[in-house]
């Protein structure tokens, strides 16, 4: 069953290593949880997973995290604001609102609010890691390189099903494509062997179609109001989604968002593994 979690009922956790001192200030959720021993901050209301870690952190302005690296590959897109990040060879870039940063295993990085305005962003982990095993070294160590898709690199793809129809019209992007060709970006977008995760504009008063995939769904809203939908017993009942909500849907249930605000809804979605037959939301 579709489980949805509220961002207004996550806790802010700022228990992350210099989280609380001056410089490092920085909170985080957990929209989709690790099982237990793995990070997951909202245990009691995120929704869970076997497979990825999904959330949101806040960084006010002038503050950063501490250099660190993760056994998986940790991924961030920028939600409001502009950030500079860092990996251990001395890389710079800066990335603002809908571009996505992505840090392969064992690539040291770390990130900073640029400017005077606080930075949100979403995190991802491509996999679950055992809580403890992310490093912090005091300096910069050589690693695999952090990697920046810029959304304005992203062409709009129109050929989902029948994204071109009005009633279903909708464009959708990939900052990170699967190996399996779910990569609607090939050109611009990192490849992962684990994962596909992009985004989609859904216009107003349009829907998708009810479709149902082969691996969990999960559906982060940037921006904008959408209205969810699912076939069989609950068919009929209709949950709100706002923005920073999130949906995340089983294997196999078919299930429509449809667009009930007054402008674009921005929506990042998530394959969560990479299946035969899977397609773009």
């Amino acid at each position: 069953m579709a489980s949805v979690v509220r961002q207004v009922d996550l806790a802010p956790n700022w228990d992350t290593p210099g989280a609380k001192e001056p410089g490092y200030i920085r909170w985080l959720t957990t929209s989709v949880g690790g099982a237990e021993g793995t990070i997951n901050t909202n245990p009691d209301k995120a929704a869970p997973s076997d497979r990825v870690v999904l959330g949101m952190m806040g960084l006010p302005a002038a503050q950063a995290q501490r250099l660190h690296c993760h056994t998986i590959a940790e991924i961030y897109v920028v939600l409001k604001g502009r950030v500079i990040s860092f990996d251990g060879n001395g890389n710079r870039e800066v990335a603002g609102p809908l571009d996505c940063l992505y840090m392969p295993p064992g690539c040291y990085h770390a990130t900073r609010a640029r400017g005077d305005e606080d930075v949100e962003f979403l995190w991802l982990h491509d996999r679950q890691e055992p809580l403890g095993s992310a490093e912090y070294p005091e300096e910069p160590i050589p690693c695999p390189e952090m990697k920046m898709v810029r959304f304005e690199d992203l062409v709009p793809y129109w050929d989902g099903h029948r994204a071109k129809e009005v009633g279903h019209s909708r464009w959708l992007a990939s900052w990170v494509g699967g190996t399996n060709g779910l990569d609607l970006n090939p050109e611009a977008s990192v490849s992962s062997g684990n994962i596909a995760l992009g985004f989609m504009g859904l216009l107003p008063a349009n829907k998708q179609p009810m479709r149902a995939q082969a691996c969990a769904m999960t559906y982060f809203v940037a921006r904008g109001n959408v209205a969810f939908a699912v076939e069989g017993d609950a068919a009929g009942e209709t949950l709100a989604l706002g923005p920073r909500d999130c949906l995340r849907v089983p294997p196999w249930e078919a299930h429509s968002l449809r667009n009930v605000g007054d402008g674009t809804a921005h929506l990042i979605w998530l394959h969560e593994e990479l299946t035969d037959g899977a397609s773009p939301p």
